[in-house]
């Protein structure tokens, strides 16, 4: 149950005692009297808080089960009464928060972007605000097929986008254009050349003539098949050169971490600042935190106002601890930094493709840094194609949506 709706049904506290008064929990539960609070004490009793019109019952069930129960403190709704009773300046408060929070909960105070990878939150919601709707908006004017229209005419990489408004929080969904992807015309004339240096291990020719063979080592763009064929009498032709190629290509990484860095050890004081907020406006609780923020850690905690069905309101409280510390610089095993950089390394590699067959590594101490160099041998494809001069080959895109 929400905070609001504990609010508004009111809550007491209780004090249970007696002979295993844990028993009381099932006795409770099967009677329908819901918890929403349980504390085991030292002496064996148990403080539990449930809903005021579930007292008469509760008593009951700890009167049948020989067990204490006595009453500690009320809360909620029938409470907020009897003090507005008295005192009619809380009332009149009460009655004007009420009101603020209902009419807060009809603009939009938080916005969430979903499905997005290339455009950014920041340009969605910057063609949104252009368009009238933002943080502020009064959600029941919102024109979702107005706002969805002129959207996609602003972002052209998108192919879908809708708005959806529950209480202050609008969720913007959007789908984004597939890249079309690129389709080179086979019926144009190219050569295969090597993308890097290695030695021919395997050659698979489907078409054209290849210009190497396996064990002859070959440079980068160096031609490997290629796309003009002679015949017997003499007389040439260009063709879209097919095949693959895989050869031994060797590569050398290097990388290196800091022997030394600082390490925080708290100084044991701490700080804690209170803001309220009510939309974009924010009121200081607090006057001076005490301690520096540049020298120490921050934890903030948001709470918001919500309504019943979790619908969050932009009132709350940020609460915003500071804990101190100071930095001590402190060393790094040698071992422990070559770990870290040989595990970054063996990552790097691991976006190659190819079949690794051997790797070795090399470690030096220089600088106050650990440098580690990887050297690897792989077998990888290195063909690739390069269209022939004055072919004419061109590439054709195919379109989507």
């Amino acid at each position: 149950m929400s905070g609001f709706s504990e609010l508004a049904a009111g809550s007491v506290t209780l004090r249970l005692s007696g002979v295993r008064p844990e028993r009381l929990l099932n006795l409770f539960a099967r009677s329908g009297v819901e918890l929403y609070s349980c504390l085991s004490l030292p002496d064996g009793s148990l403080r539990v808080r449930l809903r005021r019109r579930d007292l008469a019952r509760a008593r009951e069930i700890a009167c049948g089960a020989a067990c204490d129960c006595v009453f500690e403190a009320s809360a909620g709704s029938a409470l907020l009464y009897g003090i507005a009773r008295r005192r009619w300046v809380f009332a009149a408060l009460l009655f004007v928060w009420l009101t603020l929070t209902a009419a807060l909960s009809l603009f939009v105070w938080e916005i969430e972007v979903s499905g997005n990878s290339t455009v950014t939150d920041a340009q969605i919601l910057s063609v949104l605000a252009e368009n009238g709707v933002g943080i502020g908006s009064f959600g029941p004017l919102i024109e979702r097929e107005r706002t969805r229209s002129l959207a996609l005419e602003k972002l052209p990489q998108l192919v879908w986008l809708t708005v959806n408004v529950r209480g202050s929080r609008m969720e913007v969904i959007v789908r984004e254009r597939l890249k079309a992807p690129e389709i080179r015309d086979k019926r144009g004339n190219a050569d295969i050349v090597a993308a890097r240096a290695g030695l021919i291990e395997e050659m698979k020719v489907y078409e054209g003539a290849a210009t190497v063979k396996a064990g002859d080592t070959v440079e980068a763009g160096e031609l490997l098949i290629s796309g003009e064929l002679v015949s017997l009498s003499g007389k040439k032709r260009c063709v879209h050169a097919l095949g693959e190629v895989k050869a031994r290509v060797w590569y050398s990484f290097s990388g290196a971490a800091p022997l030394s860095y600082v390490e925080k050890i708290p100084t044991g004081e701490e700080s804690g600042k209170k803001v309220l907020f009510i939309g974009p406006f924010r009121i200081n609780l607090y006057n001076n935190s005490g301690i520096s923020e540049c020298s120490c850690d921050k934890i903030i905690d948001k709470k918001n106002v919500a309504l019943p069905g979790g619908v969050k309101l932009p009132i709350g409280i940020a609460s915003t601890k500071l804990r101190a510390y100071e930095g001590v610089t402190a060393r790094l095993d040698p071992k422990e930094a070559e770990a870290m950089v040989k595990a970054a390394l063996d990552e790097r590699l691991a976006e190659l493709e190819g079949e690794v067959l051997y790797k070795e590594y090399e470690t030096r101490l220089s600088g106050g840094f650990a440098v580690v160099t990887l050297r690897a041998e792989l077998v990888q494809s290195i063909g690739v194609e390069r269209e022939l001069a004055g072919s004419g080959a061109v590439r054709h895109l195919l379109p989507l949506g």
